[in-house]
């Protein structure tokens, strides 16, 4: 995981993702997920090579926010490693996740929500692809630069 993610030009592209990545921002990140999971707040999935099993990414939602029917609502985000871009595993973890936050969490989630920096197209095609809207703008904080990047917002609705 730590190489995968650790990666500056996979990171650079994350909202939450310190650069460098440490073996204790990883275990950090397994324990909140693992905490997460049990309080029904944060699905977290790896994301794996068919064929060899091998991790290739994340993909996972947090529900909740400052809205009223937060329960309903998550955000959700993903990465995969530099050497699996362009090769659908993207749009396939992404749409897999749609189905478990729409037909298999119970309660299911009324609509998922998805930022992506705006120079990167990829995460935007894989987005739409997978039914995703665009809903607006954002300025976030990438944690691996520093720096603050605009976002496009995108939503899809149950």
């Amino acid at each position: 995981m730590v190489p995968a993610i650790g990666d500056f030009e996979v990171a650079r592209n994350l909202k939450r993702v310190p650069y460098p990545y440490t073996d204790d921002d990883a275990r950090a990140f397994l324990r909140m997920a693992d905490e997460g999971w049990s309080a029904g707040t944060f699905f977290a999935f790896a994301i794996e090579h068919r064929a060899s099993a091998r991790l290739i990414g994340g993909i996972g939602c947090v529900i909740g926010g400052d809205e009223a029917a937060a329960s309903q609502v998550a955000a959700c985000g993903y990465w995969l490693a530099r050497s699996e871009w362009g090769r659908g595993y993207g749009r396939e973890a992404l749409a897999r996740l749609v189905r478990f936050a729409f037909h298999e969490l119970d309660p299911p989630l009324a609509r998922l929500e998805a930022n992506a920096h705006a120079g990167n197209i990829a995460s935007q095609r894989v987005l739409i692809a997978c039914g995703f809207e665009q809903a607006g703008e954002c300025v976030e904080t990438c944690a691996a630069t520093g720096q603050a990047v605009r976002a496009l917002r995108f939503e899809l609705r149950a």
